[in-house]
């Protein structure tokens, strides 16, 4: 697996586990977002990548921030020494995505 997809799939799974703390439903996140509900389907599944903007609104539905958005999952256990390597900040992310696109 490529680490950009790495990266997707771990993202996903955060979207699920915050929407799912919430008792929202795939529908419920999509009607907030303007989606799909399968658009939202393969945005947990880790295989629709979404744009910054988009990651703001889907952070906002959910009622946290980009940068919680981004944590590891709460019930992942992991010292605070190890951190979460490979997971890059926002900021960090859409440079590296610029490289890729050489932009």
């Amino acid at each position: 697996m490529r680490e950009i997809d790495a990266f997707y799939a771990r993202l996903g799974s955060r979207i699920r586990e915050l929407r799912d703390a919430l008792g929202m439903t795939q529908q419920d996140l999509a009607d907030q977002l303007n989606l799909a509900r399968t658009s939202v389907t393969n945005i947990e599944r880790g295989r629709q990548r979404i744009l910054a903007d988009q990651l703001q609104a889907v952070a906002s539905a959910l009622q946290t921030n980009c940068d919680d958005l981004l944590q590891p999952s709460k019930v992942q256990v992991r010292s605070k020494a190890s951190g979460f390597k490979g997971m890059p900040t926002v900021a960090e992310f859409v440079e590296e995505a610029l490289d890729e696109l050489a932009i």
